[in-house]
């Protein structure tokens, strides 16, 4: 099983490690199920995509540590727009559409802001972007729900990833991860339990497996009580 995980991994992370550069990883209907972004208005196609796309890509990470280093050497291709001429699939390239078009020219190198995102870094992003997609006045009771799903999905993924990951840990906290989860911790519902449930849990695996505490430590304990009751039980409860 586990060199089945590898070699699935091994398909869509880095070129080899010897390379100058880092190559683009091929976007597979796994892959493009994960770094679609959480556009609005969301729909159930889109959503359920990403929801089946993270379950399966958490279960490669399971208990695999080798997977987890793989995965985080994975840099997406950027979605690429599809010619004017096309007429099927939208504005950009879906699995399903055939082959994908030719690659775009490659960012000037003189950009840092232009530099390549791995996967963990999208995926923070994206959860950070639906935050901002549920966060907005007026949206539908649908739609919300729809959002709710795919922040579930992201949430459930990086807590796979996390788990007994330092350095992923560590990226995901430099991507700014801990302010999207503190924010959200700091405005407690009584109606919605899920999603803040699953805020905690995985802010209590950046605290367990965190090598650099201070950050984390200090959010925490400025967090309401009741935003962090039992997160050391939780943990040693999953483990």
């Amino acid at each position: 099983m586990l060199v089945c995980k590898s070699h699935i991994l091994s398909a869509r992370s880095l070129t080899h490690p010897d390379a100058d550069t880092p190559a683009n990883s091929p976007v597979t209907p796994l892959l493009f199920g994960l770094i679609i972004p959480p556009n609005s208005p969301l729909d159930r196609t889109s959503v359920s995509s990403v929801q089946f796309a993270a379950v399966l890509f958490a279960h490669l990470l399971r208990h695999a540590p080798y997977c987890k280093d793989l995965a985080r050497k994975i840099i997406p291709s950027p979605l690429t727009p599809l010619p004017a001429s096309s007429t099927a699939g939208g504005a950009f390239f879906v699995p399903a559409d055939g082959e994908p078009p030719p690659p775009s020219e490659p960012p000037a190198k003189d950009d840092p802001e232009d530099a390549p995102q791995n996967l963990l870094t999208l995926l923070t992003e994206h959860l950070s972007l639906a935050f901002l997609q549920r966060s907005r006045a007026g949206l539908a009771p649908r739609e919300a729900r729809e959002a709710d799903r795919v922040i579930c999905a992201y949430l459930s993924l990086l807590s796979q990833w996390l788990w007994e990951d330092p350095r992923a840990v560590r990226e995901f906290l430099e991507a700014g991860g801990l302010g999207v989860l503190v924010e959200q911790l700091n405005q407690p519902s009584e109606i919605d339990v899920v999603v803040p449930g699953l805020c905690a849990f995985l802010l209590g695996v950046c605290y367990e497996f965190n090598r650099e505490p201070g950050e984390v430590t200090r959010c925490v304990s400025h967090l309401p009580r009741s935003s962090t009751d039992g997160l050391s039980i939780d943990i040693v409860r999953t483990s």
